[in-house]
């Protein structure tokens, strides 16, 4: 009884679905090999990359000044800093640093060292992406040592 509902289409596609990681330009693509007539017509720019540990880390710093109306993000807002003109979004040197935020890190380094691959050959990180609120918050001295263990853990391309 299922089957008659299901679109005629669908039947064609048989088994699971094959992807290739590809690669275009510097960012990885995944495309699905429906057909044939797909990979001979693929660009040329295209190419395969090798099954093995990502190149690239996100690392989530979860912190703002207030929830924005269109943000759904997991978030914590940490209120406004001070009445000045100066933009709250930035961290003030001198400033004693947020105690949210310092634990946060240090967590996170701890994760970081626990997630380390255990791949001999794996390539170094070529990529370190920040974000998941305002990365500006956080002290530039706690963003170096999430990038020093990174690099520790998992080896960091120098023009990372």
């Amino acid at each position: 009884m299922l089957k008659t509902t299901i679109s005629p289409i669908f039947s064609s596609f048989t088994g699971k679905p094959r992807t290739s990681r590809l690669i275009f330009k510097g960012f990885k693509v995944v495309l699905e090999d429906t057909t044939p007539s797909a990979r001979r017509n693929a660009s040329t720019n295209l190419t395969t990359l090798h099954q093995g540990p990502p190149t690239s880390a996100y690392v989530h710093l979860p912190f703002c000044r207030k929830r924005c109306h269109y943000c759904d993000f997991p978030i914590l807002a940490l209120g406004s800093s001070s009445s000045s003109t100066k933009p709250s979004s930035v961290y003030e040197e001198g400033k004693e640093d947020d105690p949210r935020i310092t634990n946060y890190v240090n967590l996170l380094v701890r994760e970081i060292k626990a997630t380390r691959t255990d791949f001999d050959t794996s390539p170094n990180l070529e990529t370190v992406f920040f974000g998941g609120g305002t990365p500006s918050l956080v002290p530039p001295k706690l963003v170096s040592l999430v990038l020093e263990t990174l690099s520790s853990s998992f080896g960091l391309s120098p023009d990372a």
